[in-house]
């Protein structure tokens, strides 16, 4: 049987630009509390984008289910294809990203405002 960790994480702020009509991607890696990379391979992520705290309406989702957000190792990939942020009809969001465990367990790694950069030279 399989040792279920729990782990004490909080939540890092992080608030990325992304240009809208340009593929934009971010990458961060988890550490723990002695600074060592924390391994996330089995875990799935989600990430919405939101107006506000609260709000009902999802501008955008992020998952590992739809290749937007990869976990490997400590590392987690986020992917704002230009094919997604060319329909952004918004300038600000906030977000948070969860991972979940193959046990249940939720974490909120990072949260944040997203700023969106508009394109200049239409192609």
């Amino acid at each position: 049987m399989s040792e279920v960790v729990k782990l004490n994480i909080r939540p890092v702020e992080i608030n990325p630009t992304v240009d809208t009509l340009s593929d934009t991607i971010y990458v961060f890696c988890l550490r723990g509390s002695d600074d060592e990379p924390l391994d996330v391979s089995n875990y799935t992520a989600v990430m919405q984008l939101r107006p506000y705290p609260g709000a009902k309406k999802v501008y955008d989702e992020l998952t590992t289910e739809n290749g937007r957000l990869t976990v490997e190792g400590d590392q987690i990939t986020i992917r704002f294809p230009a094919s997604v942020t060319g329909e952004y009809k918004f300038d600000k969001a906030v977000y948070d990203l969860y991972i979940k465990s193959m046990h249940g367990y939720r974490y909120r790694v990072a949260q944040g405002g997203v700023q969106v950069s508009r394109e200049v030279t239409l192609l």
